[in-house]
């Protein structure tokens, strides 16, 4: 999650953040930002993280309705029908 766990007050990630990552990532832990933000608002997250545009990361948007790969790439959705809504 970003707001309030990862990001900080100013809506950026800390170094020590950063780092943290990093080291998960290189022990092949995934990454996986989980928002309700849109990827494309993502991007200057995933900038900083290095895995922006990276086909076998992934970012979990819309507060769970969607599943993308960091290239945009859909993988899942789940929607309300209309009679749901």
């Amino acid at each position: 999650d970003l707001d309030g766990t990862l990001l900080t007050s100013d809506k950026k990630i800390s170094q020590r953040n950063i780092k943290a990552l990093a080291a998960a990532r290189a022990k092949g832990v995934k990454v996986v930002l989980t928002t309700g933000r849109p990827l494309k608002a993502m991007e200057f997250l995933l900038d900083e993280l290095g895995t922006a545009g990276l086909e076998d990361e992934y970012t979990i948007t819309f507060n769970g309705g969607l599943v993308q790969r960091n290239t945009g790439e859909i993988i899942d959705k789940t929607v309300f029908s209309h009679a749901d809504v």
